[in-house]
């Protein structure tokens, strides 16, 4: 009885102990906090963002117009009807493709802006650490007669102004979190974490040239305006066989006029445009080497202060200046990489490469 009596207390615990473990886990794993690439959250966002399902119902509304027409007698629909309603299904591809193409570039501007005040939260950590660590010293100094009530007072005050710059910063980043839901369609106070921590500095090699021959071909303007002349001149040919009057044919040779010459200007157009983004681009990496030497520099002489604070050469405000000035050099090394991925992604777009993200989940530049 009392073997049975054990066995009974021994399984009950053994069941307990399995059911509180099994909670743990499970309150664990819904506590956990996904972890998104920016390859996730592209395509998160090209799947189910609103804008997107919008434009899509846009585009499905206009090949149900154009299917209805061509089920109608073909003796009772005019080619004039039947090539504006082929007209519209195009714009509406192009309009479903542009929609897609600058949501995925808002969100990676916006994902970008979350690790600038990632970096910048950390900088700010490092810094507040910093100054603690400089005021314990100090406190043992002036304790022992070593440095004056000022420097004691200065030091104070630094931490309390690096505690508040951390404050703000965190303030910043929970902003910049919400700015991205709202750009993904999310709630805004969605919980996640981003893999990178740091910004992929991938310095591009561009050529003008390849680069200007390459939106040549590509960009949408061009596209459209060459897509002008072939239309106008389909027009021109039509009216040339029908017996229409003259003045009709000189109209349509006046379109096809028009179109070659805007088809003029936005070349001219285009080419300025690349070379803006050229020297954009160009001048955003040249920032960034700056901005990464200057950090280097401001940090090495930094160091150098600290030995002459040790050892009394310098008073403790030209020290505390210096750091200053390393926190300031880091900040503008972080801009200067922010800036230079929006001027890469600028510049693909202008150059009609389009997002490398989109590109690559669809298989190709097109939304055919």
């Amino acid at each position: 009885m009392n073997i049975r009596k054990k066995s009974f207390i021994f399984f009950y615990v053994f069941i307990l102990l399995f059911l509180l473990y099994s909670g743990m886990v499970f309150a664990e794993e819904e506590s956990v906090v996904p972890r998104l690439t920016l390859f996730d959250c592209v395509s998160e966002a090209l799947q189910n963002h609103s804008e997107i399902l919008f434009a899509e119902y846009d585009l499905q509304d206009a090949i149900w117009e154009l299917e209805r027409l061509k089920m109608e007698d073909p003796r009772q629909v005019a080619l004039k009807d039947l090539k504006e309603k082929e007209e519209t299904v195009r714009r509406a591809r192009e309009a479903l493709r542009e929609v897609k193409m600058n949501l995925a570039l808002e969100i990676e501007e916006s994902y970008y802006q979350i690790l600038k005040t990632v970096q910048t939260v950390e900088s700010k950590k490092r810094s507040l650490e910093w100054s603690k660590k400089q005021l314990e010293i100090v406190k043992i100094k002036y304790d022992g007669g070593l440095v004056s009530e000022k420097d004691l007072l200065m030091i104070k005050e630094k931490v309390e102004t690096e505690e508040k710059g951390l404050t703000y910063a965190y303030f910043n980043l929970e902003t910049a979190k919400m700015g991205f839901s709202l750009k993904m369609g999310w709630e805004l106070d969605r919980v996640f974490e981003l893999t990178d921590q740091k910004f992929p500095y991938d310095p591009m090699e561009v050529d003008l040239t390849e680069s200007i021959q390459y939106a040549n071909q590509h960009t949408q303007n061009l596209k459209n305006a060459k897509r002008a002349v072939e239309d106008a001149e389909e027009f021109l040919e039509l009216k040339e066989k029908t017996y229409v009057p003259k003045k009709e044919c000189e109209k349509a040779k006046h379109a096809l006029e028009k179109a070659h010459y805007l088809l003029e200007e936005a070349k001219k157009e285009m080419i300025i445009r690349v070379r803006n983004a050229y020297v954009s681009i160009n001048s955003s990496c040249d920032n960034v080497n700056n901005a990464l030497e200057a950090y280097q520099k401001t940090e090495k002489e930094l160091e150098i202060l600290k030995i002459k604070y040790d050892a009394g050469m310098i008073a403790l405000l030209e020290m505390v200046n210096g750091h200053s000035n390393l926190i300031d050099a880091e900040s503008g090394w972080i801009q200067a990489i922010y800036d230079y991925n929006l001027a890469k992604a600028s510049f693909n777009q202008t150059v009609g490469k389009g997002y490398s993200l989109y590109i690559e989940m669809s298989g190709s530049d097109n939304d055919e």
